[in-house]
């Protein structure tokens, strides 16, 4: 987890303090014990973040380590492209499960038809049909 102060958040989320400090009398955002943010909540909150200066630091849970921001171009790219590819294989998923529906409900009717039809009441019926006409 990292831990970023009030200023390093106004910059990552692109909001004022003003903004900031309502949004954490409200609920939207919380705030760590010693008044810094983790990036997983401000994430949480307001999704994707900005890009911030390699140079600055930000406090870890063991000391202070510099910010390696990686292109976000590339990540929204790749997540876009998984998400589109997600789509697809929902919607063929709904297109077999249509399928495999309808071939359930053709066999449950062709069972209920040979079920319905009974051949051993028409052979009976048969023969005492027949068994009038024998003298």
């Amino acid at each position: 987890m990292s831990f970023v102060t009030l200023e390093e958040t106004t910059r990552l989320i692109g909001r004022s303090r003003q903004t900031i400090y309502r949004h954490v009398r409200s609920g939207k955002v919380s705030r760590v014990s010693d008044g810094s943010f983790d990036t997983a909540e401000l994430m949480r909150a307001y999704g994707e973040l900005k890009i911030i200066d390699t140079n600055k630091k930000i406090k870890n849970e063991n000391n202070e380590i510099p910010v390696l921001q990686p292109e976000t171009n590339i990540d929204t790219d790749f997540f876009k492209n998984e998400i589109s590819l997600l789509h697809k294989e929902i919607k063929d998923l709904k297109t077999e499960f249509k399928e495999r529906e309808k071939r359930s409900n053709e066999r449950e009717d062709r069972l209920m038809r040979i079920l319905e039809h009974n051949p051993a009441k028409e052979k009976e019926e048969e023969r005492s049909f027949f068994s009038f006409f024998k003298l």
